[in-house]
């Protein structure tokens, strides 16, 4: 599991934390070692795509001006596993949903193994809501099919972002059925964003993407609400932040 993410580039801090990042030399968001699937929260725009970009390894696939090994180490300096046979897969809505897609190409750039030509090709037919769910088990159940299939099979850590786009309430409730049975049958953990209280009414918990993996239990709407009334809030003087401090280095 990934125990801990430290960042220390200041560009991406400041996406995250806005003022709070002057003060600091390093963001550290600390993750639970017990809890199959985590919700990192936050409005729109708070930084969770920030956050859950950095979490993940992708060995480049053009070789072209690019220093694998130093991208390598540059991971390792910042996502702390507590176990090295660990497999981190990236899953987005916004890059490997097929419906986006114009071209084979650019979809699961970094697995070309989860590729499947009829689903791509049905893609158009389906609804934005249709599609990702289609997709998002087929990348999942082919990653841990590929997995079983190891001498050595890995610990498998699935990095989930923009899973709540375009579904409905009962369809984000049968995405947290399956995250849930996969992990009871195959053991793989989930770590998504969320913006949708479907999500942690399921799970009970949320980590607030400001809060350096400062978890707070959630058991109704109310309770919810003011997590998000605070994240926007923090999100208003971050922007507000940001814009003055572009002033500033364009003086």
């Amino acid at each position: 599991m990934i125990e801990k993410v430290t960042i220390k580039d200041k560009v991406i801090m400041d996406r995250i934390l806005g003022e709070k990042s002057e003060s600091l030399s390093e963001y550290i968001f600390e993750l639970p070692q017990d809890e199959p699937i985590i919700l990192i929260g936050g409005v729109n725009g708070s930084g969770k795509s920030t956050l859950l970009n950095t979490m993940h390894y992708t060995p480049p696939r053009i070789r072209l001006n690019c220093d694998e090994e130093k991208k390598l180490k540059e991971f390792k300096e910042m996502v702390k596993l507590s176990n090295d046979n660990t497999e981190i897969a990236f899953w987005s809505n916004s890059r490997d949903n097929m419906r986006n897609a114009k071209n084979m190409d650019e979809i699961f750039a970094d697995d070309e193994d989860c590729i499947n030509l009829p689903l791509f090709l049905g893609a158009k037919k389906q609804s934005e809501g249709e599609c990702l769910l289609v997709h998002f088990t087929h990348f999942v159940n082919k990653k841990i099919e590929n997995n079983s299939k190891l001498e050595n099979p890995k610990e498998l850590i699935f990095i989930i972002d923009e899973i709540d786009s375009g579904l409905s309430d009962d369809v984000i409730f049968a995405v947290m059925r399956y995250m849930k049975r996969m992990n009871n049958e195959h053991g793989v953990k989930f770590i998504c964003s969320c913006n949708s209280y479907m999500m942690v009414r399921e799970v009970g918990k949320l980590y607030p993407v400001s809060w350096f993996g400062q978890g707070i239990k959630i058991d109704n709407y109310e309770k919810w609400f003011t997590i998000i009334q605070i994240e926007n809030h923090n999100k208003l003087n971050k922007a507000n932040y940001l814009a003055n401090k572009k002033d500033k280095n364009n003086e």
